[in-house]
């Protein structure tokens, strides 16, 4: 069976990037690498996992 020990980059959409981004850094203590206020997105990480957080530019609520 293959293992992996990681994964280099997986991209999420986000409602709130700032909120996500907190929750990231503050709540599960990762670490910001990458932010940019224009695309807008944030890069955090683990050491071991690298997700981009995009945020989706929506005004349409989530399906449940």
């Amino acid at each position: 069976m293959a293992q992996t020990i990681g994964m280099n980059h997986l991209g999420l959409t986000v409602r709130d990037l700032t909120q996500t981004t907190a929750f990231f850094r503050d709540v599960l203590g990762w670490g910001v690498i990458a932010t940019d206020p224009d695309y807008p997105r944030s890069t955090v990480t683990d050491g071991h996992l690298r997700p981009t957080l995009w945020q989706v530019q929506t005004d349409d609520p989530a399906p449940l």
